[in-house]
């Protein structure tokens, strides 16, 4: 009898929090993952000189509707393979030429979750994107 009565009101804290749009699921925050480079949790951040060395001039969780030159470029993504996950930049050296695409993994890696474009600035595209695995 003591364990239906510890299911009923577990059922009905449940049940109470929703109603009230409490969620139950921690903040990448409270997970435990950290802002890197001024980079928040779950976000994707665009600097105007290399990453290391300040605050990014414009950062985002959902989609990127920054279009402008960027040097470096940080992806705090946390691993839900989902939205803020992997994130494809889309970017190219001057106005007219080839676009590119280079892929991010989440931080802290496998795999480039930083960059530093090391010789110009580059021109970045507001078609860049969240996605799956690079």
């Amino acid at each position: 009898m003591l364990r239906a009565s510890k299911r009923v009101f577990a059922t009905a804290l449940i049940a109470i929090a929703t109603m009230l749009g409490l969620s139950l699921a921690a903040s990448p925050a409270q997970a435990g993952y950290t802002t890197i480079y001024d980079c928040p949790p779950a976000y994707v951040c665009f600097y105007d000189h290399h990453y290391t060395n300040g605050d990014p001039v414009y950062k985002t969780q959902g989609t990127p509707y920054y279009s402008g030159s960027v040097w470096g470029v940080v992806n705090n993504g946390i691993p839900d393979g989902a939205v803020s996950d992997h994130f494809y930049l889309r970017y190219r050296y001057t106005t007219g030429s080839t676009w590119y695409t280079m892929c991010f993994h989440y931080a802290p890696g496998p795999g480039r979750y930083a960059y530093d474009f090391p010789s110009v600035p580059v021109n970045v595209s507001s078609g860049s994107y969240w996605g799956g695995e690079c």
